[in-house]
């Protein structure tokens, strides 16, 4: 989902000086595929299912920026929520506290029961909705992911602004949810179809979920994720194979802000020569692991 999020006391506090000059999205369809029972019943969804489609096969741009024109919700005092022609929720907030709280609840009111399905999925529970083809993965999760209260030290080891941002988001998700209880009609369809009850959202959801996007995003987490192939190209090409494969520098590379307006290294400070000296460490470290093959991958398992 795309979401526009502004606060009072963020705006002087940017990163970067660039001069922004225009916003603009392109998104597949299905920004907000939203269906209620109601929807379900009458034929209809989300009037913006599918109202990105013409401009996703014609190339065609759509505004992104702040202040777009739209809706307002005030979710309470000093927090609103603004949705443009597309659906895509805007929040601006005096706090920033309330502007995660805000964020919280726009995500809930697009992708409550997706919210439901990735803490099945950190729970190793997902085949038990959707069905067997899932085993795999919540063996996975259930193996090598972290325990519940392993995940609770980490939450209370972060510093308290961090904390109060995944609170916030709790809290706004728990806020919309409430809203669905009292208004059966914004009830998403699919807890409906599946009877899954409605999810009372916790920090620890959150931060699960952290978690599986992190890993399986970078890993894929399964016997032939793209690492997995990443390390046999290295075991048969060495350094040749691994630059084809994941460059450590992409030469003419294009980026959005101007040379003029300076540099934004991921590794501040790290040198060409430091990078090299990694890569070379590297591909060593990894001409020691045994290949895995389709018989070996299994066994290796997920870093």
């Amino acid at each position: 989902m795309t979401m526009v999020v502004t606060a009072a006391l963020a705006v002087a506090a940017l990163p970067a000086g660039a001069k922004v000059l225009s916003a603009q999205t392109g998104l597949p369809p299905g920004q907000s595929g939203f269906v209620s029972v109601a929807g379900l019943t009458s034929g209809t969804g989300s009037p913006h299912l599918y109202d990105q489609l013409a401009n996703f096969t014609t190339f065609r741009w759509k505004p992104a920026g702040f202040g777009q024109p739209g809706a307002t919700e005030t979710v309470r005092p000093g927090l609103t929520v603004t949705r443009d022609a597309y659906g895509v929720p805007s929040v601006t907030a005096s706090s920033e506290h309330d502007m995660w709280l805000g964020a919280g609840y726009a995500v809930a009111q697009d992708r409550l029961f997706q919210l439901n399905v990735f803490r099945r999925a950190t729970q190793g529970t997902l085949s038990a909705l959707i069905g067997k083809a899932r085993l795999d993965d919540d063996r996975i999760v259930r193996r090598d992911f972290y325990t519940p209260a392993e995940l609770d030290r980490m939450y209370a080891a972060l510093p308290a602004s961090l904390q109060d941002r995944f609170a916030a988001y709790r809290d706004g998700i728990n806020l919309w949810v409430a809203h669905v209880q009292a208004n059966p009609q914004d009830l998403p369809a699919e807890f409906v179809a599946t009877a899954e009850p409605l999810p009372t959202w916790t920090t620890r959801d959150s931060v699960a979920i952290g978690v599986y996007l992190a890993r399986t995003i970078a890993t894929n987490a399964d016997p032939e994720s793209l690492e997995l192939s990443n390390l046999r190209g290295v075991q048969l090409g060495g350094a040749t194979a691994l630059q084809a494969l994941v460059p450590l520098r992409t030469a003419r590379a294009q980026t959005t802000i101007p040379a003029r307006e300076g540099g934004f290294p991921s590794q501040p400070g790290r040198t060409r020569g430091q990078e090299r000296a990694a890569a070379r460490r590297s591909i060593r470290f990894a001409k020691t692991l045994p290949f895995p093959d389709a018989a070996g991958a299994g066994a290796l398992g997920t870093p």
